[in-house]
């Protein structure tokens, strides 16, 4: 097992002991399966619903504070559990380099930017979800409640920290991507949560 493996891992253990998730099983503890991951869209039963669950964010480079930190890596991962039972998506990720110099939102510099995007078919209705990203040492809970027979749509925003220092006129958004990531804003079917 390499160092970034094993930092993974304790992560993990560490985001399921502390209490960020529901249930530290992939499986609930009744053993039923709450989701299924669906790789292609179908028609959606009557009495389920399926969620398309999408995040575009944006990290520091690989290395930049320390060799063992994911940011900036293929091993950078978001959880997402609902009702308990847990799915780790992998994100597609593509360096940006600087931006154009009028755009001053808090993802402008260098950078890697990451998209994840999983479907799962549930049944509709009431349920508990947890999204995190271990790595950042973030974790939000909400409850939502699903549509039958259509498909759902969570987009996860990411809330960047606070450059140090007062907003100056003309400077743009004082939140940037290199002061990583303080919370998440979960939008579901276009509300936020």
């Amino acid at each position: 097992m390499n160092m970034k493996s094993i930092n993974s891992m304790l992560l993990l253990c560490l985001f399921i002991f502390t209490g960020c998730t529901e249930s530290a099983a992939a499986v609930p503890t009744n053993g039923s399966r709450v989701f299924e991951e669906l790789s292609s869209s179908t028609m959606v039963p009557q009495g389920d619903a399926d969620l398309l669950v999408t995040v575009s964010l944006k990290t520091h480079p690989a290395g930049l504070y320390s060799a063992s930190d994911l940011h900036g890596t293929p091993d950078y991962r978001l959880l997402v559990s609902i009702d308990g039972q847990e799915s780790v998506l992998r994100g597609s990720m593509q360096h940006e380099y600087g931006g154009a110099p009028q755009l001053k939102g808090p993802e402008t510099g260098s950078g890697v930017r990451y998209r994840f995007a999983k479907t799962m078919r549930l049944k509709a209705g009431l349920h508990k979800i947890t999204v995190a990203l271990p790595e950042d040492k973030v974790a939000v809970k909400r409850v939502v409640t699903l549509r039958g027979g259509e498909l759902n749509r969570l987009v996860i925003e990411p809330v960047y920290g606070k450059r140090p220092g007062k907003k100056r006129p003309g400077m743009g958004s004082t939140e940037s991507f290199t002061e990583g990531i303080k919370t998440l804003k979960l939008i579901l079917n276009g509300k936020e949560l």
